[in-house]
């Protein structure tokens, strides 16, 4: 396979502000990188379930006595910011629930990737409560699905939406960038020489994207609704 290591100076793949946080990196050096249990997909019914949540927060706006009309208008959105508070905090132990995360240990919350290998955590293994500790020697390869794309300023940049790692006993895991630091791992990645295949295809629409667009525009309207109804 072709070096990738021009890429790692690459400021449409890597901005110099994430470059800085890799100063001092060596071969003998290990990451912890965070995984982020919010963007976790859930079922649709469950999903479903825990937008209806928000219901309460802003229908009880409609019930609490007015202190000074001046300022009756404000019911609404400081119901809906405490419910979308709440509304996170359960979609977050509900997402560990459907991983099977039991305990908020260190190992569920993070990848470590180092030249001699992956550690997956433990939601991740078929060994159920232990890491996967997967050996460099064992990756068949790891395969980064990207697309470019422009930013804010229109300069082109291009991301990692999926990796696959593909070991040579035939087991695979895939990891969406929804919840998995796919930019840091492909920068140490291609910094440890692993095996590497990059492949542009365009990002799958991702479904709870879609539910947080819709929960977002249903909330705001139904505020306005209230608010312009609202005595």
């Amino acid at each position: 396979m072709n070096s990738l290591d021009h890429l790692l100076e690459n400021l449409k793949w890597f901005d110099t502000v994430f470059l800085s946080q890799y100063l001092g990196l060596d071969k003998q050096s290990e990451k912890k990188l965070p995984i982020s249990f919010n963007f976790f997909a859930l079922p649709l019914k469950k999903e479903f379930l825990l937008a209806t949540s928000l219901l309460p927060f802003i229908l009880l706006a409609l019930f609490i006595p007015s202190v000074d009309p001046r300022f009756d208008f404000l019911r609404f959105p400081i119901l809906t910011i405490i419910g979308l508070l709440v509304y996170a905090i359960i979609r977050k132990r509900q997402v560990k629930a459907h991983l099977g995360i039991e305990t908020d240990s260190q190992a569920n919350q993070q990848i470590i990737i180092s030249q001699s290998g992956i550690t997956l955590p433990p939601f991740l293994s078929s060994n159920s409560g232990s890491s996967q500790s997967i050996g460099r020697e064992e990756i068949a390869q790891l395969r980064f699905d990207w697309h470019s794309y422009h930013n804010s300023n229109q300069k082109e940049r291009k991301r990692a939406h999926s990796l696959v790692i593909r070991l040579k006993q035939g087991k695979s895991y895939r990891l969406s960038s929804m919840a998995y630091p796919l930019r840091s791992l492909l920068y140490l990645a291609i910094f440890f020489d692993y095996p590497i295949v990059m492949q542009e295809t365009k990002p799958p629409k991702e479904r709870l994207v879609s539910l947080l667009l819709a929960l977002g525009a249903s909330v705001l309207l139904l505020n306005l609704w209230m608010i312009f109804i609202s005595p």
